[in-house]
Parts: structure tokens; sequence; C-alpha cells
């Protein structure tokens, strides 16, 4: 008999709609973006967009949206966060961008300008063995997709896998990605028993092929 179902330790995706001037910024992504035909997809020469001004009128309104997220989902308390790296993207007609993670980041986002038919899709920790199923649930899901539509921003954490499909319309997509990290305080419990027996209490070293660490059962 089952008695209960636990989806634990989430990989939260939240979604947000924000109300942005999105022309303007379009029309910043189109002067910023360099094409190089050697790429896969083009993007901003710069990665650092929320330091300059032009862009003010976008960043912090996603930066207050990260701040409302940040206190309202996961309640996280003593830490503010601020941007890393932000920078601009474009995938015109059959570009599209490979699966990926944001390394040396705590949290990331993308913001959508325009709806958009190449949708994003999240992947899961690779599992071994992955059966075929009757039907997609939270328990046996490997990946999720979003369709984003005009003003869309996805916040997610920086570990979580992802990639978009390949562009088939004749106008390019335009988005604007960041990374996040933290300010403050982080961490500071001391340990528990619990954490001290996983110290003390590992398996033996190959040199102490003779004794066991574990506790004795009596």
């Amino acid at each position: 008999m089952i008695t209960d179902v636990l989806p634990l330790f989430a990989d939260n995706l939240v979604c947000c709609n924000l109300s942005l001037d999105t022309q303007a910024l379009i029309k910043l992504l189109k002067r910023d973006i360099v094409r190089d035909p050697n790429r896969e997809f083009f993007l901003t020469k710069s990665h650092k967009l929320h330091e300059e001004e032009e862009y003010n009128f976008i960043t912090k309104p996603i930066l207050e949206q990260v701040k409302e997220v940040f206190d309202s989902i996961f309640e996280y308390v003593d830490v503010e966060p601020y941007f890393t790296l932000m920078w601009g993207t474009s995938c015109e007609y059959g570009q599209k961008i490979h699966a990926h993670t944001h390394p040396n980041s705590f949290m990331s986002g993308v913001f959508y300008p325009q709806a958009t038919q190449a949708p994003i899709r999240f992947h899961t920790t690779p599992r071994t063995i992955v059966p075929a199923v009757k039907f997609n649930n939270i328990c046996n899901s490997v990946s999720h997709v979003i369709n984003p539509f005009e003003n869309t921003m996805l916040l997610f954490p920086s570990t979580l896998q992802h990639e978009t499909a390949p562009n088939y319309q004749d106008d390019p997509r335009y988005s604007i990605s960041f990374n996040i990290f933290l300010k403050g305080k982080i961490g500071g419990e001391p340990l528990s028993m619990l954490h001290l027996c996983c110290l003390l209490y590992t398996s033996p070293s190959p040199r102490d092929r003779t004794r066991s660490r574990m506790p004795s059962s009596a």
C-alpha cells in the first residue's frame, strides 16, 4: 500500500510577467548584438548590460522582481541579490542555443521582450535509467518546455540545464539573460550531531582495512 509520495527538493522555475518597454529593448539589442557568423547564435558584445545606463529601464524592474521572488517564494533572509552578468541574445532563422548551465552563479534568469514559438526546455539531473511512461507528471518527467509570451521573465537555479529550440520564425528571437549572486550572511548554522556522525562514521580508508568506522551494534 502506497502511503505518500514526497517530491523532494524541487528545482523551482519561477514564471513572472513584467510590463517593460519591449520595443525600446529590442531597438537596443538590434544595435548592440554582434552578428558573428562563426557563432551558433548571436550575443551582445557586453556581458555587463546591468552596468550600462541605457538598460536601467529593464535592469531595475528585473532586480525588484527577483527580490520579490526571494522574499515571497523562497523566503530567504539576510541576503541581497545582485547581478554578476547580463547579456542579450538573438537567434535568427534556424539558430538555437545548446544545452548548458550557468557556472559560478546562484540563480539565473531570462527575459523575453516578444512572444516566441522557439521554446526553452529545462532538463532534470541526468538519470542512468529512464523507462517509458504512460503520461508525464511531476514524478517522472525529465524535461519541461516553456513557450514564453511577451514580457515573460523566468528565474531558475543556475545549475538547472536548459536549451532553446531552433527559431523557425522569420523574425529574430531576442532575449536578455542574467546571473544572480548574493550579498549578506550565507550559512552559519553549527554542525548538527547528524552532520558530525556523517563525518565521523565514514567507510574505512584503504590504508585501514582492519577496522570499521561504523558504530558497533552492541
